[in-house]
């Protein structure tokens, strides 16, 4: 759907009143958060704040083990990183005034790459170009350290597929490569655990029962690309997200999260 469409609706959910129910878990998927957005990105924010619970990612996992979600006037809401790219580290400072902790995905093959800028054109982004990344590091991944730093923050770092290529029609050595040798070099680099998998492209084109058996029998949580509430029951492999991106207005915001997307897709 185009941005001015989302537009339209988003701003028809705004003037209709749609407020979101108290009863949610909305898992909310980024990618590059550039120095030239931030200030769109901290609009989000204070909309989130207003309108959600954010919670971090300790509290996430506490609600897959007990399967008991805190009572509030707010639904709840968290934050994720996908691609693991070098201007994420804008967006830090934004979730550090206001204490969150997120989820951060990434790409060892893209960290370890010769030619960085290259790879994402060719094999992360093909075909992809964007007016608000300019910036060398807009196309470039965090490094290990900066990976490091993270989680001695308190963030969580996860497999986003060892080089972000990975379809159900896989053999079983790519699959594993993809899946299994990603956690093994993330755990082996980072010094931590990385229970955390997040499926790349459209989940659905992406994991067969191939791929499913391997993340079940190696992770304990899969983030999906599938639309929807984690509520009331979070199934912690097979949690469903909303993609949001950093340079969208208030209204393609509001579209994301609102009722009015809710109903064309239960359409």
């Amino acid at each position: 759907m185009g941005r001015l469409i989302k537009n339209i609706l988003g701003l028809l959910e705004r003037l209709l009143f749609f407020r979101p129910s108290p009863r949610g878990l909305f898992v909310i998927n980024y990618h590059g958060t550039p120095e030239t957005v931030l200030e769109n990105v901290a609009k989000h924010l204070e909309y989130y704040s207003k309108n959600y619970l954010l919670i971090g990612p300790e509290t996430f996992e506490d609600i897959c083990r007990k399967g008991s979600y805190p009572q509030g006037p707010k639904p709840l809401l968290l934050l994720t990183f996908d691609d693991g790219m070098e201007n994420n580290r804008h967006v830090l400072s934004l979730l550090e005034k206001k204490d969150i902790r997120a989820f951060f995905f990434v790409i060892p093959a893209f960290i370890d790459a010769a030619d960085p800028e290259n790879y994402l054109a060719t094999v992360i982004r093909p075909g992809y170009s964007n007016s608000k990344e300019t910036a060398p590091e807009d196309f470039r991944p965090m490094d290990w350290d900066t990976l490091r730093t993270l989680l001695a923050k308190g963030h969580r770092i996860g497999s986003h597929t060892y080089s972000h290529s990975l379809a159900k029609e896989d053999d079983e050595e790519k699959s594993r490569k993809e899946i299994v040798y990603s956690r093994q070099l993330l755990e082996e680099k980072l010094s931590a655990g990385v229970p955390y998998f997040c499926s790349i492209n459209n989940t659905a084109v992406s994991i067969g029962p191939l791929q499913e058996q391997l993340i079940r029998a190696h992770y304990s949580f899969h983030f999906t690309t599938f639309y929807g509430n984690n509520y009331p029951s979070v199934d912690p492999l097979r949690i469903e997200r909303i993609n949001v991106e950093a340079y969208w207005n208030m209204n393609e915001v509001r579209y994301a999260l609102g009722n009015i997307r809710k109903t064309l897709i239960k359409t």
